[in-house]
């Protein structure tokens, strides 16, 4: 029988892999924070339309602040990304920001009384640490600051491991579509608090705006297939095989922008393919 948790956790993997190349594109034009402010926007458009056509259930108020809770904790996460990347190189980012399933993990066998077996333990920690090692990149980039840098993106990590957690507590008490609309009503309060501070550049060009309109519609699109994920398995699998994009981006990468791949990053792929074809048998 097909696990649909696996399936959805694919689908979010190739999604975010796909936003996160659109977004390179776009941090061109733009600086790698002002990501953030049209991310947010975009998708707050996104999840208008789908309440058109998905029936909207009642949810208690205690599940919203939840629900509002780990909107926070994924929003905090994303500006510490997008901070980190604004204060380091790509080199100190992406490899840190690749760990958050290992929290996710950690706290769903402590907490969620999660079990794995052998062959699903092994085939994580491939996923995990091939994640890790794919993203690694040996730059130049002198940082006059690195120590902020890894905070910054240490906190994110942290931040989205305990996201993913909550969101599978929720999501065993309502409809996944529910948690989309009511974090995604949240983001809305988000977007205009980054417009009454002032502090954000918002300034593009349209090819920025494009790039970041279809990047976000990716991005929108795993998370919904990561929150359906999360609904139909354990968050210590479904976690892992979706924050494995870091694999996704390097291949694209390579070839859309033409990024030499280095020897490491041919064997990292290689480790998560192999995870992931032993956690799906």
């Amino acid at each position: 029988m097909v696990n649909l948790g696996i399936v959805f956790g694919l689908i979010a993997l190739m999604s975010w892999g796909i936003s996160n190349i659109l977004f390179k594109y776009a941090s061109r034009e733009h600086a790698p924070l002002t990501n953030l402010f049209y991310l947010v926007g975009f998708e707050v458009v996104f999840t208008i339309p789908l309440l058109f056509f998905i029936p909207l259930s009642p949810v208690s108020l205690g599940i919203v602040a939840f629900i509002v809770l780990t909107a926070i904790l994924g929003f905090s996460g994303l500006f510490m990304y997008f901070r980190g990347l604004d204060t380091g190189s790509v080199s100190i980012v992406a490899p840190i920001a690749a760990s958050s399933p290992a929290v996710t993990v950690l706290l769903a066998l402590l907490f969620l009384n999660e079990t794995l077996s052998g062959a699903q333990a092994l085939s994580v920690l491939m996923i995990i640490l091939g994640s890790i090692a794919v993203s690694i990149v040996v730059d130049k980039k002198r940082v006059k600051k690195p120590e902020k840098a890894v905070l910054y993106t240490a906190a994110a990590a942290v931040l989205w491991g305990v996201m993913a957690v909550l969101m599978a507590v929720i999501l065993d008490s309502i409809h996944w579509f529910m948690y989309v609309v009511v974090g995604r009503t949240f983001g809305a309060i988000v977007l205009g608090g980054l417009i009454a501070s002032r502090r954000f550049n918002f300034r593009t060009t349209r090819k920025g705006l494009i790039f970041s309109g279809i990047g976000s519609l990716f991005d929108f699109g795993g998370f919904v297939a990561f929150t359906i994920g999360l609904s139909q398995a354990n968050a210590s699998i479904v976690s892992p095989i979706s924050m494995a994009f870091p694999a996704i981006v390097v291949v694209l990468a390579a070839i859309l922008l033409k990024e030499r791949m280095k020897w490491y990053q041919y064997i990292s792929i290689g480790v998560i393919v192999a995870g992931l074809v032993l956690i799906s048998t």
